[in-house]
This record gives structure tokens, C-alpha cells and sequence, in this order.
């Protein structure tokens, strides 16, 4: 009984040996599979990963090619060599090309000679910039017409920061450069037509002129019948200044307009002006002051252009100021400049027209009634006059109602006097 006693613990040992064994070899196995597990998840991990690493080239790939078959105008792209990397449809397009055809390729291959060296030109100048160059190339398309883009070309750069590609865009403005051709032909065709129109106008007003004057001599004039006389007389004067300034316009914008320069002194040319707008300012019932600085000031400039320019300002004083306004003329040096002012109590000037008074056509009382008449050249040729002598006129105005003050800046000439300037048009 002993022996049997002693037999099943023998057994008994045995069983939980063997259990624990098991439990063991089963912990074992399970954290191997743990391990196992997550060492599976690891590498789907990293498949997923790399999956999304070569998926995104391409999905960024496809949005830049989308994008550049988008653009309003030609793209492309090529490397070092200058050979063709990457077009889109209407590059391809544009060169008559299928765009495999293009890659590959370079401009000596695909176009005639001028064209690529137009094309190859441009691209190393703008491979020596830093942020590309604006440039318009022509290039002849399938529609057998050359056309015009304006080109924007810049570098590409690599990992490194140096240029690894060279891109380029492209906008067609042959349109645009055919409409600005008619436009400029057009202009042309207006300043013919405004200097035809002014001689002409100027040929029967001269007779007119002179008959008045011999009436004036020869006839003598009843009270009755004066006021008539001298309406006729100011109306023609009004007549013969706006034929010369058309005139003047047309001179100016075909070129051939000469300034006679000479040593001239200002208190000279202030005083032909003065006197040509004396009539119309007495007659408005204004007052004029003048006040020039109390030394000679000494000029190089044209005189009879120079005050036509200041007289064409008294007269823009005199016209939008009411009766019995003031006008003032006055002068100063400074900064090797002489500023002339001329400012009135007038109507003065709404702030959006104190640059475009200047403009041709242009008037500060911008109402369809034009209660002052004139046909707005007088300020543009003022600017212009005064451009040619070298110096600048800005307006200032505190608005309606408040006055205006036009200023005229010219430079002046050197102490000693200087070897007379050519005239303008002539050969320096």
C-alpha cells in the first residue's frame, strides 16, 4: 500500500511537471506569435509607406501635369543641354509638334535657324539671372502667321539650389500687338488730320484778320455799329488761337516743333506773356500781380515758346476765374531751379483732375454745358513746351471753389554763360 501511495505521487510530480512544462512552452510560443505579430505589422508598415512614397511622385506628377495643360498659354520645360523635357498642348501646339516629338529635342533641331537662336539666346540669359528674365519672342505657328508672346523663362532649381531645369511660360499677344499697331496708325492719322485741319483754318482767318484791321483804319466806326465790330474782332482772336494751338499740337506730335534757344531773361519773357493776356483779363475785370525776384534771372530757352507756355497759364487763370477775381505770377529761384506759380481765386480744381488736366482734350469742368469754351489743348501744351526746356508743371488745388495754383519748374543754366543750346530737332 506504501509502494502504491509512493507510485501516484510519483505520477502526481509527474503530471504538474509536465503541466508546467506545457504552460511554459505554450507562454513561449504565444510571445514568439507576439513577436511575430509585430514584426508583421512593422513590415505592412513599411510596405504602406513605401506604397505612399511611390504613389506620391506620381499623384504630384499628375496635378503638375494637370496644372500646366490649365495655364492661358504655352509651358515647357527642358534640361542643361537644352533639350525638351516636358510641354504642354498648346506648346505643342504652338510648335507644330507632336509633344512626344518635342522631348528630347532641342531648338536647333526643331526650328529654323533665327528662331532657335532667338530662343537659345534667351534661355542663357535667363540662366544667368537669379529669378529669370520678361522677354517677347516670335515664332512662326501652323497658321503660317508670325506670332508674337511675351515669354517668361526662368531656372530651375535642383536639390543642390544650382539650376537643374529651365522652365518656360508663354501668352500670345499678337492680337494685342496688331491692335496697338492700328491704334498708333490711327493717332498718326489724327495729328495729319489735326494739322491739315489747322491750315485750312488758318488760311481764310488771315484775310479776315487783315480786312478788320483795314476797316478799323478806313472806316470809322458809329456807336452803333463798334460793340458788332469788336465782338467780330475778339471772336477771330479767339478763332486764330485755337487754330495755332491745333496747330502747335501737330507740330509737336509729328516732330516738328523747333525751339530757338538763347540766353534770355525771364522778367522778358514775363512781360510778352503779360502783355498778350492783359486784354482778356482787363476785360474779365480781374487783377493781375506779378512779383519776380528783385536780381536778373537769366534763362536758356526759346522766349516766344516760353511765354506762349505762360501766357496759355494766365489765360487758364483768367478763363475759370469769375469777374473781378485775382491772379498771381510770381517767381523764385531755388535749388538751381526757377518756379514759376501762377494761381488764381478761380473754380479750382476736383482732386482726380490734377494730373489729367494736362491730358489732351482734357478740361477741369468736366460738365456737358462747357460754360468756358475752349477745346483743351492750352495746359497740354504748357506740359509739353515746358518739357522741352527741360523742366516739369505739377497743378494744386484745394477743390471746388478754392482756387487752383499751377506751378512751372525749370532748371537753370550755369553761372557762366554756356555755348548756345541747339535747337530742338538739330544736331548737338
Amino acid at each position: 500500500m506504501l509502494l502504491a501511495f509512493v507510485s501516484s505521487g510519483v505520477v502526481a510530480a509527474g503530471a504538474c511537471a509536465l503541466v508546467l512544462w506545457l504552460v511554459r512552452a505554450h507562454r513561449h510560443r504565444e510571445e514568439a506569435l507576439r513577436r511575430e505579430l509585430a514584426r508583421l505589422t512593422e513590415v505592412n508598415r513599411d510596405l504602406a509607406e513605401l506604397r505612399r512614397a511611390e504613389e506620391e511622385p506620381r499623384a504630384t506628377e499628375q496635378r503638375f501635369a494637370e496644372f500646366m495643360q490649365h495655364l492661358p498659354g504655352l509651358a515647357w520645360i527642358k534640361d542643361l543641354e537644352g533639350r525638351y523635357v516636358y510641354a504642354n498642348d498648346a506648346a505643342a501646339k504652338a510648335f507644330n509638334r507632336r509633344r512626344e516629338d518635342l522631348y528630347g529635342r532641342t531648338d536647333d533641331e526643331l526650328f529654323p535657324p533665327v528662331t532657335a537662336r532667338q530662343f537659345k539666346a534667351n534661355d542663357q540669359l535667363a540662366l544667368a539671372s537669379v529669378t529669370g528674365i520678361l522677354t517677347v519672342e516670335t515664332l512662326e505657328q501652323d497658321d503660317g502667321l508670325a506670332h508674337s508672346s511675351i515669354v517668361s523663362k526662368f531656372p530651375i532649381p535642383g536639390a543642390d539650389g544650382a539650376p537643374a531645369l529651365m522652365g518656360g511660360m508663354a501668352i500670345d499677344i499678337t492680337e494685342q500687338k496688331r491692335i496697338e499697331a492700328a491704334l498708333r496708325e490711327a493717332d498718326r492719322r489724327k495729328d495729319e488730320f489735326l494739322a491739315i485741319l489747322s491750315h485750312e483754318l488758318r488760311n481764310p482767318l488771315a484775310p479776315i484778320s487783315s480786312g478788320l484791321q483795314l476797316l478799323r483804319q478806313k472806316t470809322p466806326l458809329d456807336p452803333t455799329t463798334r460793340p458788332i465790330y469788336e465782338m467780330i474782332e475778339r471772336q477771330v482772336q479767339q478763332m486764330v488761337r485755337l487754330v495755332d494751338d491745333l496747330l502747335d499740337v501737330a507740330r509737336i506730335n509729328t516732330g516738328k516743333l523747333v525751339l530757338r534757344r538763347q540766353r534770355v531773361e525771364l522778367s522778358a519773357v514775363v512781360a510778352d506773356a503779360v502783355e498778350a493776356s492783359r486784354p482778356r483779363i482787363e476785360a474779365a475785370g480781374q487783377e493781375l500781380t506779378v512779383a519776380l525776384p528783385p536780381e536778373p534771372v537769366f534763362l536758356e530757352a526759346d522766349r516766344t515758346r516760353l511765354a506762349q507756355a505762360l501766357l496759355n497759364l494766365l489765360n487758364n487763370a483768367s478763363k475759370f476765374t469769375g469777374r473781378e477775381g485775382r491772379i498771381w505770377l510770381t517767381a523764385a529761384q531755388n535749388d538751381g531751379h526757377l518756379t514759376i506759380q501762377v494761381r488764381d481765386t478761380g473754380i479750382g480744381i476736383p482732386a482726380g483732375m490734377l494730373t489729367r488736366i494736362f491730358e489732351m482734350f482734357t478740361q477741369a469742368d468736366c460738365s456737358g454745358e462747357r460754360p468756358h469754351g475752349g477745346i483743351g489743348v492750352g495746359l497740354s501744351l504748357v506740359r509739353t513746351l515746358v518739357e522741352l526746356h527741360g523742366g516739369s508743371v505739377e497743378a494744386f488745388s484745394a477743390g471746388p471753389g478754392q482756387g487752383s495754383e499751377l506751378e512751372v519748374r525749370l532748371p537753370l543754366p550755369e553761372a557762366e554763360p554756356a555755348a548756345p543750346w541747339p535747337a530742338a530737332g538739330e544736331p548737338s
